[in-house]
């Protein structure tokens, strides 16, 4: 083990040990002893440095790379070439809205909700959204009497074609949100979304329909959905879906009990229609039941023949009119003492009561024609028309 301590003459004796073998000739060569430096006599008072900065030469422009900052410095100083006064933006007047959209306002004003769509998006899924984004100049929209929420659920499908419904809403309830969705569709003729909202509501009656031991406890169907789909425009297809589905999911013995329940002693009185259904229904046996919840086709068919009958009655009532202002046009014609070859079919129906008022005010009212009596037309007059 080595010695931690030295002794004084070895550690003297150690740089002489250690010396180079030729220290005395590097000692004998000539040394030069290096300038001291030498500083200029300052004033004794004197506030000016020795050497004073010349002032940098005086520039008519600055140059081009003047005002060009890194994140470290700035390589021009600024007073000598300041920068250029600061501008603030002029503030919008109105929020910036993207060409060729329709900023539609939706809700009650107290549940007032906006969205911003492109005009093909709504013309695509929507025949009432597609008259409204028609009109070029028309810049925005106000819906209130649609549910805000309904409409956010429409808004997703309008994007993805997927019926999909926001379940974290406050008290949310599939068949609520289904029967909202549906009412949406009929007001903005929206026939796929229709469609989609129908298939998933007939989804979730089918399960327990099929199920064998099932009973009024278990049904998902309450008598306000019920009342729900009487009262407001939902479509023939899915008021009888909903009829069909209480009594597949009652048993027989409950179906005939229905007045015992207040709700749907209520329900049956107020809407006659619903009481008629389930009467046709009281000797199907409880293993037959099932069978009452019919294929969703058949529901869907059900739809297009009400929407194919509503076109054909408003079809044959703009009909009646034309024909009514054309005979209404005939007799005024006559009542006045022109010619029976004269055409009326250009006349509108509010120029022929014009001329009837004024011809009661001229010939006074023993030769006016009454409002029941406009079908009543000579077949001589009729051909010589």
């Amino acid at each position: 083990m080595p010695c931690t301590r030295a002794s004084p003459l070895f550690v003297i004796s150690l740089p002489i040990l250690i010396q180079p073998r030729h220290s005395n000739a590097l000692s004998a060569l000539p040394q030069r002893s290096l300038p001291s430096p030498s500083f200029p006599a300052r004033a004794r008072h004197s506030t000016q440095p020795p050497h004073p900065r010349p002032s940098p030469p005086k520039m008519s422009s600055p140059p081009p790379n003047a005002y060009f900052q890194t994140a470290l410095l700035n390589p021009l100083a600024t007073t000598q070439f300041p920068l250029p006064p600061y501008t603030p933006p002029t503030p919008r007047k109105q929020p910036y809205q993207p060409s060729n959209t329709l900023a539609l306002t939706i809700g009650p004003p107290h549940l007032q909700r906006s969205w911003t769509l492109p005009r093909p998006l709504l013309a695509k899924h929507s025949t009432h959204l597609a008259a409204l984004a028609a009109n070029p100049f028309r810049k925005n929209a106000t819906l209130a009497h649609i549910d805000p929420r309904a409409f956010a659920n429409f808004v997703d499908y309008m994007h993805s074609s997927i019926y999909t419904l926001n379940t974290r809403v406050a008290g949310f309830r599939s068949i609520t949100a289904g029967l909202q969705a549906v009412e949406l569709g009929q007001k903005l003729g929206a026939k796929a979304y229709v469609s989609a909202a129908v298939r998933r509501l007939h989804m979730s009656f089918e399960a327990l329909a099929r199920l064998a031991g099932k009973g009024k406890r278990m049904s998902l169907i309450r008598a306000e959905d019920v009342a729900f789909v009487c009262s407001r425009e939902v479509g023939q297809g899915c008021m009888m879906l909903f009829f069909d589905g209480v009594v597949s999911h009652w048993r027989q013995v409950e179906v005939v009990k229905m007045r015992d329940w207040h709700e749907w002693r209520v329900l049956c009185d107020e809407y006659g229609e619903f009481e008629k259904s389930v009467g046709k229904t009281l000797g199907v046996g409880d293993a037959q039941r099932g069978e009452l919840l019919r294929s969703v086709e058949e529901y869907l068919d059900a739809e297009k023949e009400a929407a194919m009958a509503r076109d054909r009655k408003k079809w044959q009532e703009e009909k009646r009119e034309k024909q009514k202002s054309a005979v209404r046009g005939m007799l005024l014609g006559r009542l006045r003492g022109g010619s029976h070859r004269r055409r009326w079919s250009e006349r509108a129906s509010e120029a022929a009561e014009e001329g009837l008022r004024r011809n009661e005010e001229q010939t006074g009212p023993s030769e006016v024609v009454g409002e029941n009596d406009w079908m009543v037309v000579d077949s001589e007059d009729m051909e010589e028309v």
